[in-house]
């Protein structure tokens, strides 16, 4: 969760006496909750693997000796033994970084930033096609500085590295890499914009393009918060959207002049669904604003001119209890529960709803006439679409 000094959280066994040893790993929530975990370890010295590397690419005499070999083997002839084999590989053995198979037959070649922000440090993967040859070179450039990112080895094809935020007060930064791939030298760039937003000052960030902004009230956060803005498919994108936020954050979008009025609303994308936030729009700024009252994400101004899909009403009348099924669902601005109107004969019922099974259903007690009955339900999503089912039933007499 934060940035920590190389190999944090790795025990090395030789730095232990063998045997039994106790630990202890504890956790702290912003609030200074903790919850401890005890566990018991025991360390065993074991003699560590060796490893030895034959050279690939046999030379002549190596080849005509396996020749000879493969010679003997079919003739049934004397074999060298394995103590000569380990004797041998002894002399030329060797303790590697890794180990890189070069491509002989490709030309083409790439190579991959793909930063990921935390909370206050930047995880930074390069990675390519092709096996990397050298090991790259990482750099970050901020407000006139620029900083070499320590990286490691993660396969033959990724290096990873992290750069911390902490103290940075500038509004872009600049990711820089050098490699060598396959025997090509190869650069890479990317430019992120990055605002520093404080929890006692807290400040409005803004895009380029003047259409979205979002501002943080003052001790609106529990913690600095780095903050970016990038522009997605369906709107704007406001990162980290995994910091819990300790006042709302006011958004403001800029509605497009085709938007059909009063069905156009600002919603937050989480986990898949949409959320309606507002649909307020400013007459004179056409701006449309609302509240993120816990989490940041993806926010879009999206049109809702569908109505919610309603099911036709199963309905079952016996010994004087009546029971009535509907599912519902909108898959936009979703449904307003306060809306569910149903009736039999124009005699309004109180129905229940379940969101999460998107069920209106009632099953009460009540006596009806013989003959036939109309049932009708009525529901509308949050951006005032109605949706209307009915449902003719008859009820025997003295049933």
């Amino acid at each position: 969760y934060d940035r920590l000094p190389e190999h944090s959280g790795l025990l090395n066994t030789a730095d232990f006496a063998e045997g039994t040893h106790h630990l202890s790993i504890e956790s702290s929530d912003t609030f200074g909750n903790r919850s401890r975990l005890e566990v018991e370890l025991y360390f065993e010295h074991e003699a560590s693997p060796n490893i030895a590397l034959e050279k690939l690419g046999p030379t002549d005499e190596t080849a005509e000796e396996s020749e000879t070999l493969l010679a003997r083997d079919r003739k049934g002839g004397p074999r060298v033994s394995d103590d000569d084999h380990r004797a041998d590989e002894n002399k030329s053995k060797i303790l590697p970084d890794r180990v890189i198979p070069i491509a002989k037959h490709s030309t083409a070649t790439s190579l991959r930033i793909q930063p990921e922000f935390f909370s206050d440090y930047l995880y930074i993967r390069l990675t390519t096609h092709l096996p990397i040859t050298l090991r790259p070179s990482l750099w970050i450039r901020t407000g006139g500085r620029r900083y070499l990112v320590d990286i490691d080895l993660l396969d033959d094809r990724t290096y990873v590295g992290t750069f911390p935020l902490t103290g940075f007060s500038g509004t872009e930064l600049s990711i820089e890499a050098t490699a060598d791939i396959n025997g090509t030298d190869v650069l890479a760039s990317e430019q992120i914009a990055v605002v520093a937003v404080s929890p006692e000052e807290g400040g409005v960030v803004t895009t380029a393009d003047g259409r979205f902004s979002i501002e943080f009230p003052p001790d609106g956060l529990y913690r600095t918060l780095y903050c970016r803005i990038e522009k997605s498919e369906f709107g704007y994108d406001v990162e980290p959207n995994d910091v819990l936020l300790k006042k709302p954050a006011t958004v403001r979008y800029r509605v497009p002049d085709n938007a059909p009025p009063g069905r156009t609303g600002l919603f937050l994308l989480d986990d898949g669904d949409f959320s309606l936030l507002s649909r307020d729009i400013d007459s004179v700024s056409r701006c449309i604003t609302g509240r993120a009252s816990r989490m940041l994400g993806g926010f879009s101004v999206l049109s809702d001119v569908t109505p919610p899909r309603l099911t036709t009403p199963t309905v079952h009348y016996r010994s004087g209890n009546l029971s009535v099924r509907a599912h519902v669902s909108d898959g936009r601005s979703g449904v307003n529960a306060r809306s569910i109107r149903a009736a039999i004969d124009g005699r309004l019922l109180i129905t229940e709803y379940n969101p999460y099974a998107k069920l209106i259903f009632l099953h009460e007690g009540m006596p009806l006439a013989g003959g036939s009955h109309e049932l009708s339900i009525t529901v509308s999503d949050k951006m005032g679409n109605r949706a209307t089912q009915s449902r003719r039933f008859s009820v025997l007499s003295g049933r």
